[in-house]
């Protein structure tokens, strides 16, 4: 994967699976959330539960990796109602 852009300690990369691949690190184990917009219905869940990790800046999706605790991050993705965002470990 070719990341598209680093914003502080948050990378993103295109996949061809999915628009958005996140790494979180929280001590030693690590996330992989994914965010699919071909799915996503755009309900805005994410940005309204926790708008600390997930946000929209200027028209484009954005996860803060350090927004919040682990928890409340899985909490979050496992509440989008379509599926867009997963956490694979």
């Amino acid at each position: 994967m070719k990341p598209t852009s680093v914003v502080g300690r948050m990378r993103t990369a295109k996949s061809k699976k999915s628009n958005l691949y996140i790494i979180l690190w929280y001590g030693l184990i690590m996330l992989k959330i994914t965010w699919d917009d071909k799915i996503c219905t755009h309900s805005g869940n994410c940005v309204k539960s926790l708008p600390s990790v997930f946000q929209v800046k200027d028209g484009k999706f954005v996860i803060i990796p350090d927004g919040a605790p682990e928890d409340q991050v899985r909490k979050t993705v496992r509440a989008c109602p379509s599926g867009a965002l997963q956490i694979r470990e």
